[in-house]
């Protein structure tokens, strides 16, 4: 997908990102190779996880990390048409790694509180 489709479609999603980081987050998750995995820790409303799944190759898997549900979240996950390719854990990171099964991380987005 075109960074301004990408850009278009999470204009009223509430991500704590300037422009010109979510261009950067763009570019790195192009460049994820086919099957990857991009972790997100710090779902929040999923600006920058939505950024990362329409950047990034059909096969790509996105996983989300946060100890809090944002209802933003999951009911933007679904309009912006991203309910199959990003994924959500509901646990703090340091309880999601612990029994980590998700195979290799190919990009890992620390974007959490950790206080």
């Amino acid at each position: 997908m075109l960074l301004k489709k990408a850009l278009n479609l999470t204009k009223n999603v509430n991500a704590l990102l300037c422009e010109k980081d979510k261009k950067a987050l763009y570019l790195y998750a192009s460049k994820v190779p086919r099957n990857g995995v991009i972790v997100d820790i710090g779902t929040a409303a999923g600006g920058s996880a939505f950024i990362m799944a329409l950047a990034s190759k059909p096969s790509v898997k996105v996983i989300t990390i946060d100890p809090v549900v944002n209802a933003d979240f999951l009911f933007n996950r679904k309009g912006v048409g991203l309910a199959k390719k990003l994924s959500f854990i509901n646990k703090t990171s340091d309880s999601a790694f612990r029994n980590w099964h998700g195979g290799k991380i190919d990009m890992l987005f620390v974007d959490g509180v950790h206080s």
